[in-house]
């Protein structure tokens, strides 16, 4: 009976060379750490000729298809600040760079109107994206989108509501992001998720510190959030 694939042509690959060096090693063995090794390159090697695997599957996992699907992170703060207040806050992008420590929003040399989001890395590396505005629905919504269709950022979205109590503001910070690589990729993605929900509770928790302790770049001159705005 032929068995449907499930295992994608990279792991097959390292299958069959995982295979490789464990019927060396084996060779080398005796007794019953020889029978494991052969044991297990045996399986590899028919798990890459194969492409088919036993264990996934039980597992129903899947590892053929070559499409990455898109994550999702969101992290949400009440502030003690009403919406326009807080929108404005935000919508004045060009101020956040003394916000977002890890998460950073930069007005972008290249073009005007665009930002950047940056990524600080360990080794004082970082990760760069340049985004543009895409939505601004005044004192409600902001949503970012990269300027290049190849970028793991999909969209950064904030939302604004009001909270339960009278003045305050809840905040919704969301990052859709899709790591390239199919099966594999959608695997770091994954992993990847409470590192960045990490990342946007400590930027919103940053936010919501400026704000209410009255740290506020001054945006006299500027239009009001009650007006809308947009870039040029």
């Amino acid at each position: 009976m032929t068995r449907r694939q499930n295992v994608g042509k990279l792991e097959r690959i390292s299958s069959a060379g995982l295979a490789g060096l464990l019927v060396l090693g084996g060779l080398k063995q005796r007794g019953l750490k020889r029978l494991l090794s052969l044991s297990t390159a045996g399986f590899l090697a028919y798990r890459a000729g194969s492409g088919y695997c036993p264990a996934y599957e039980r597992l129903a996992l899947d590892s053929t298809s070559s499409a990455s699907h898109p994550r999702s992170a969101q992290d949400t703060v009440t502030i003690l600040a009403d919406p326009e207040r807080t929108y404005d806050f935000v919508r004045d992008l060009s101020a956040r760079d003394d916000i977002f420590t890890r998460f950073h929003l930069l007005p972008s040399a290249e073009e005007e109107g665009q930002v950047l989001w940056r990524l600080d890395l360990p080794l004082q590396r970082s990760y760069s994206v340049p985004l543009r505005l895409v939505e601004d629905r005044t004192n409600r919504s902001i949503t970012l989108e990269p300027v290049k269709d190849d970028s793991p950022i999909l969209r950064i979205h904030f939302k604004f509501t009001e909270g339960r109590n009278e003045g305050e503001t809840r905040v919704d910070l969301i990052a859709d992001y899709k790591i390239p690589g199919g099966y594999m990729g959608n695997q770091v993605a994954s992993l990847l998720e409470p590192a960045v929900r990490t990342m946007l509770r400590s930027n919103l928790l940053r936010l919501k510190s400026k704000l209410e302790a009255g740290e506020i770049p001054s945006i006299e001159g500027q239009v009001s959030g009650r007006q809308q705005r947009s870039y040029r």
